[in-house]
């Protein structure tokens, strides 16, 4: 017997759960190494903090699932569009034949683009693209960390450069040892000045 669906969710739910999935998975010092639940329940209790949305921790789970499959697929289309390289192509032109293959791929348009614009930039993604990129281009002497191409999907055309974003987040270890470096500086500053 198959569970009751809920309620769709909602383009403002979607960018909450993408922004708060961003945040947690990006928080070195206390992420890592934690049980996939412990993340989730995090996940959870920081959807629920302004208490507009109400839904379960599988719901969310479930729905992340799908937002990630989607705009991986979605940034596969992509890159088969830039490696094409076509000279004249704006980025709003990339993107509109990238969703042309989307939909020839997957009989549905790309729905999630108020997602795309958020996780665009994350290390994750651009490397997944770029990875996408170098396996299909033919050998060149370009290496794949020259992509310095822009997505601009945001109305006031601000574009953001790729490259900038490919470094990676500052690990646990890192992390652990910038906030012991800093708390024993500010316990030796009162010290000094008495």
């Amino acid at each position: 017997m198959r569970g009751q669906q809920g309620i769709n969710f909602t383009v403002d739910e979607d960018i909450k759960l993408v922004s708060v999935w961003r945040n947690v998975s990006l928080d070195a010092v206390t992420l890592t190494d934690q049980k996939h639940t412990i993340v989730w329940d995090r996940i959870w209790s920081t959807f629920h903090n302004d208490k507009k949305f109400n839904r379960s921790k599988d719901s969310l789970n479930s729905r992340w699932s799908v937002i990630q499959k989607e705009t991986n697929k979605f940034c596969g289309c992509l890159a088969q569009i830039e490696n094409q390289n076509q000279s004249g192509k704006t980025e709003h032109d990339k993107i509109e034949d990238a969703k042309a293959i989307y939909l020839n791929n997957n009989k549905n348009a790309f729905q999630l683009e108020h997602c795309l614009r958020i996780l665009r930039n994350e290390a994750k993604w651009l490397i997944l693209r770029d990875n996408l990129k170098v396996r299909t281009r033919k050998p060149t002497t370009q290496s794949c960390h020259t992509f310095a191409s822009s997505i601009n999907l945001d109305e006031d055309n601000n574009e953001m450069n790729f490259g900038e974003s490919l470094e990676r987040p500052i690990g646990t270890k890192a992390e652990n040892e910038k906030l012991k470096k800093r708390k024993n500086c500010d316990d030796v500053v009162p010290i000094l000045s008495s």
